[in-house]
């Protein structure tokens, strides 16, 4: 007995010898991180018009990949704990994807300094053995629990993982990742690739990474908005989605709200929703603060409105050399719209837009005759 009060005397006289002497009591460890993050970029690389469509020229654009290299390699000078996420369909949208598909695309990505994406439904576009060969030439990861790859086909299944691990300081973070499910209804077929339900394979990729002392939990995501409100809700030990594919904008003056966007998950512990409206008119910043446990201490941030297209010059010469091929096909019309609407790759994916319109004509009257 007089050993323990001797002990517990001890330890209390030497916690409070440090607060005499001004230096802060133990605490638990705690982890700063700066996530960047983008999602439907779709190709914009010279930035975009007022009608939401891809730009040919930095000039009189919003925008684009050179304001976002810029940035994010200012973060990364400025933090040593920076993680930038992609939110898939970095693919499709622009002539100069057009005309220079993925290695084109490569180019352009080396500069974005991205650690982890996922997979969009634009991705598969051009098929299976382009996918592969495009996530092969990455340097990112590219994660996607949802997605299950048969040992015989184009797509590899050592191209995509569940999920990615990275460390921060002593700390662990996983990155999940959750792909677009709807390739049969847009892209060519892949023989050897199906999906599983979202919220099931998330949450087994969770408790895979829990198992492995994983503190913090991020799930990127290209299943939409209100999909990712429903997981955010159903998942246990997620912190944070980072989503796409809705072209939503998440913030100050938002109709949805703002930013991050606080969701409860089944343990009634808060999860952190972020997305930007795409077309690489936003860069997302979120800050945060989190201890051993998994336990978000503290948040802010905001989606970076990017103003005027140029920065990063190695992106502009890109762009300029680009622009040859692109003007080449802009001499060649097939027919012209002098209407000042909303018309284009963005307009005509939320409702009526002319050129849809005079398209659908064309086929309507080219199929009479057939």
């Amino acid at each position: 007995m007089k050993a323990y009060i001797s002990l517990a005397s001890f330890a209390w006289l030497f916690l409070f010898s440090i607060a005499c002497s001004g230096q802060p009591l133990p605490t638990p460890s705690t982890q700063e991180l700066l996530i960047l993050h983008t999602n439907d970029l779709h190709t914009h690389f010279a930035g975009t018009d007022k009608h939401g469509n891809a730009c040919n020229t930095e000039e009189n654009c919003q925008g684009g990949y050179g304001q976002i290299a810029e940035l994010i390699k200012k973060f990364k000078e400025d933090n040593p704990n920076v993680l930038v996420l992609d939110a898939g369909d970095r693919l499709q949208g622009s002539l100069a994807y057009s005309i220079n598909k993925w290695p084109g695309a490569k180019e352009f990505e080396k500069y974005l300094q991205l650690d982890v994406a996922t997979l969009g439904n634009h991705e598969y576009d051009e098929g299976c053995e382009e996918l592969s060969k495009y996530i092969r030439n990455s340097n990112y990861k590219v994660v996607a629990a949802n997605v299950k790859i048969g040992e015989v086909g184009e797509l590899k299944p050592a191209d995509v993982v569940p999920y990615e691990i990275r460390q921060y300081g002593n700390m662990k973070i996983g990155i999940v990742g959750l792909a677009s499910d709807v390739l049969s209804k847009t892209s060519p077929s892949c023989n050897n690739l199906s999906f599983l339900p979202p919220i099931q394979a998330a949450q087994k990729a969770i408790d895979n990474l829990k198992k492995q002392g994983v503190s913090l939990i991020i799930v990127i995501s290209h299943l939409g908005i209100e999909r990712d409100i429903e997981l955010g809700r159903a998942l246990k030990g997620a912190n944070i989605i980072v989503g796409g594919h809705s072209h939503k904008y998440i913030g100050e003056g938002s109709s949805i709200g703002p930013y991050p966007f606080i969701l409860k998950e089944a343990d009634g512990k808060p999860v952190l929703m972020v997305t930007t409206n795409g077309l690489a008119r936003f860069l997302g910043e979120l800050r945060i603060k989190y201890d051993q446990n998994g336990d978000l201490l503290s948040w802010e941030g905001m989606p970076i409105y990017l103003g005027k297209a140029g920065g990063e010059k190695e992106i502009t010469d890109l762009i300029q050399k680009n622009y040859k091929e692109v003007k080449e096909m802009l001499e060649t019309p097939l027919f012209t719209n002098q209407v000042d609407t909303k018309d284009g790759f963005d307009a005509c994916r939320h409702g009526f837009c002319l050129t849809a319109s005079l398209m659908a004509d064309v086929i309507k009257e080219y199929g009479k005759d057939k």
